[in-house]
C-alpha cells in the first residue's frame, strides 16, 4: 500500500490491550471497544432493515476519517452516490466537501451488471489509487446477489477451474462461501480497517444472510431495530472482537440531525 496511512502519521491511534486502535467516529462505540476499532481488522456490521447500518458505516468512513486526518472509502452496491450525498446532508455531513479535501470517496455499483470479479477489480484499483486507511462495503448481501445470477461457466471461472476439465457443477452455496473467503483474505492483505455491512436474518441463529461472514470476520457488531424506545431506533452489541476486551451488553443508540448516530453508554436495553 506504500506510505503509512495518514491517521498513523498524525498519531491519532490509541494503544490498548496489545492492539492498535482507530477512532470510529461514532460517539460511544470507542468506549464499548475500550479504545476504538482494532486497526486492520475486518469487522462485520449486521442488522435488519431500518436499524441504521448504512448510517453507521458512512459515519465510520466519512466522519471517522475526517476527525483523524485519514481517508475513508465507502463502496455501495445498493444506492447511487447522489442519493447517499443527499441523505447525509440531514446530519450535517457535506460529503462533497470531504471529497474535495481528499479525505473521503464514494464508489457506487448500484444497478451494475458487472461480473463479481470485475467489481472487485474496480474496488482494488480504487484502493490502490486513493490509499484509504478505512473501508466500508454496503453491503455483502447485495454483492452476493450477483453470484446468484452467474452462469455455470462463470462460477467455475471464479473458482479457477476450466469448465472443460471440471466434470461437475458447483452449487450456489459453494460459490458464495469460496467468494467470501477470497474477499476476506484480500481485505486482510490490503491492511485496511474494514467495515462490511450485511443483513441479519429475522429468524435463525446465523448472524448474516450467507451464514459464513460472521466466522470469517475479525469482529461482529449487531444492530437490532427497537421501535418501542422513543429516544432510540436500535440497540448495538459487540458480539465478538478478536484480540481485545470489549463490553458485551446491548446498548441503545440515538440518531440526531446535527451529528448522526451515537451509542448511549448509560442506556442499556
Amino acid at each position: 500500500m506504500g506510505e503509512p496511512p495518514a491517521a498513523e502519521k498524525q498519531g491519532e491511534r490509541v494503544q490498548r490491550t496489545g492492539a492498535t486502535r482507530v477512532k470510529s467516529g461514532i460517539p460511544g462505540l470507542d468506549e464499548i471497544l475500550e479504545g476504538g476499532m482494532p486497526e486492520r481488522h475486518v469487522i462485520l456490521l449486521t442488522g435488519g432493515a431500518g436499524c441504521g447500518k448504512t448510517i453507521f458505516g458512512m459515519q465510520f468512513a466519512a466522519r471517522g476519517a475526517s476527525e483523524t486526518g485519514g481517508r475513508g472509502l465507502f463502496v455501495s452496491f445498493e444506492q447511487p452516490k447522489e442519493e447517499l450525498v443527499e441523505q447525509c446532508l440531514q446530519f450535517g455531513w457535506d460529503l462533497e466537501a470531504l471529497e474535495a479535501k481528499g479525505s473521503f470517496k464514494i464508489l457506487s455499483f448500484a444497478g451494475t451488471s458487472l461480473h463479481v470479479a470485475r467489481i472487485w477489480e474496480a474496488v482494488e484499483t480504487e484502493i490502490m489509487a486513493f490509499k484509504p486507511d478505512r473501508l466500508v462495503l454496503d453491503s455483502l448481501a447485495s454483492l452476493t446477489v450477483h453470484l446468484d445470477l452467474m452462469t455455470g461457466v462463470e462460477i467455475l471461472e471464479l473458482l479457477g477451474v476450466d469448465s472443460k476439465d471440471a466434470g461437475f457443477m458447483p452449487t450456489g452455496d459453494a460459490v458464495t462461501r469460496k467468494t467470501l473467503m477470497e474477499l476476506f483474505k484480500r481485505l486482510k492483505s490490503l491492511r485496511l480497517t474494514s467495515l462490511l455491512i450485511t443483513e441479519l436474518p429475522e429468524n435463525g441463529a446465523a448472524l448474516s444472510r450467507d451464514g459464513v461472514s460472521e466466522f470469517l470476520a475479525d469482529g461482529v457488531i449487531i444492530l437490532r431495530y427497537s421501535p418501542e424506545k422513543e429516544d432510540s431506533f436500535s440497540t448495538l452489541q459487540v458480539r465478538k472482537m478478536r484480540g481485545i476486551r470489549h463490553k458485551r451488553e446491548a446498548f441503545a443508540t440515538s440518531l440526531h440531525e446535527d451529528g448522526g448516530a451515537s451509542v448511549l453508554i448509560d442506556s442499556k436495553r
